[in-house]
């Protein structure tokens, strides 16, 4: 489904619409400080454990759940001062800029930033780095449940995809490509030809094909929610609480 061509939900009545988004529109959103959050949102708490996990639904295809957001308009008073900042170091514009709150999809976007935009946490005014591997000689067929072990022990794991460590912990598998240099399918292919033992074309091939899947993620799209403008705020944080609290 194409962005800003959203349908209507089922009834006609409704105050919300649906419309598919790419993640990358929606990190960009982020960047640019059109996308924010507003107060009543908790604190960023995803571990690694669960980032290792999301990232590893997203690159086999599994459903990743949708999002809700509010749209805001002129008439949004006082919509400025109940933003909060995402839990990552980026450069945002002013509050003026904005145009949509996100209500629901903070720990999903949050961590995506992190992951594909290698945006660095911050937490109590530290900054904490967080550093994915992309194992190249994966099998996507193998089933995984994204749960970290002990490095350096779980790297001959091939149904595992990603990891969180260190460089030293990836220095004798070189199979085991920095996501960042996996996202830059140039620099990956001249990584791959450099660096790996590869006899054969079609392992050539194979490695070459995990890189342009994992360039796709950025185009997955995500099923939006997105609340009308005419909403005031104490509306939008009674449709937020019933959502949390599965009502």
């Amino acid at each position: 489904m194409q962005k800003g061509v959203p349908t209507m939900a089922s009834n006609e009545n409704s105050i919300a619409k649906s419309s598919g988004e790419s993640i990358q529109s929606l990190l960009e959103d982020i960047q640019n400080g059109k996308l924010v959050l507003p107060e009543m949102q908790r604190g960023y708490v995803w571990d690694k454990e669960r980032i290792i996990s999301f990232l590893d639904s997203l690159y086999r295809g599994y459903p990743i759940g949708s999002l809700m957001l509010w749209k805001l308009s002129d008439g949004n008073d006082g919509v400025a001062s109940r933003q909060r900042d995402f839990a990552v170091e980026i450069d945002q514009p002013g509050s003026g800029m904005a145009e949509r709150m996100l209500l629901d999809g903070q720990q999903r976007l949050t961590s995506l930033m992190r992951v594909l935009e290698g945006k660095d946490l911050k937490v109590k005014g530290r900054v904490r780095p967080l550093k994915v591997f992309f194992n190249l000689d994966h099998d996507k067929d193998s089933q995984d449940d994204g749960a970290e072990t002990d490095l350096p022990d779980s790297l001959s794991q091939r149904k595992k995809i990603f990891s969180i460590g260190r460089d030293k912990d990836f220095q004798n598998s070189p199979h085991w490509i920095p996501l960042k240099t996996a996202l830059n399918p140039d620099a990956a292919m001249e990584y791959i030809d450099d660096s790996l033992p590869i006899s054969d074309s079609n392992s050539r091939r194979r490695y070459y094909k995990k890189i342009f899947d994992l360039d796709k993620l950025r185009k997955t799209e995500f099923s939006c929610i997105v609340l009308d403008s005419g909403l005031s705020y104490e509306e939008v944080t009674e449709i937020f609480i019933r959502v949390n609290s599965g009502g």
